[in-house]
């Protein structure tokens, strides 16, 4: 059953992605929502590992770095879906631009 309460979009960026304040992998994202985003290829941390995402956004004609707390929530062999943990208004409002601004020509992800 899916628990998301706004639209993703298909987005490629470039991820860092951080366990116990440690770098543990770079990885492109598939997809980005105002509550979570998902990344290529399986990180090695089970469910419910907290992360730290970092990634660079447009905001307002800058491009801004990003560090949201997040969680996974499920991973594949393919991608790992992680759930933002904290609210940044910063990065949401980065998010929330790409989204209903930006992104409109591209698709909506279900």
């Amino acid at each position: 059953m899916e628990h998301r309460w706004s639209k993703r979009k298909a987005l490629k960026l470039d991820v860092l992605l951080y366990h116990r304040g440690m770098p543990i992998a770079r990885s492109r994202s598939r997809n980005i929502g105002l509550e979570g985003m998902c990344v290529d290829a399986g990180i090695e941390l089970p469910e419910h590992a907290p992360v730290d995402v970092e990634f660079e956004l447009m905001h307002k004609g800058r491009r801004r770095r990003h560090r949201l707390p997040a969680v996974v929530v499920h991973r594949t062999e393919e991608a790992t879906g992680l759930m933002f943990r904290t609210f940044d208004r910063a990065a949401f409002q980065a998010i929330e631009e790409y989204i209903y601004l930006q992104g409109q020509a591209q698709e909506d992800i279900r």
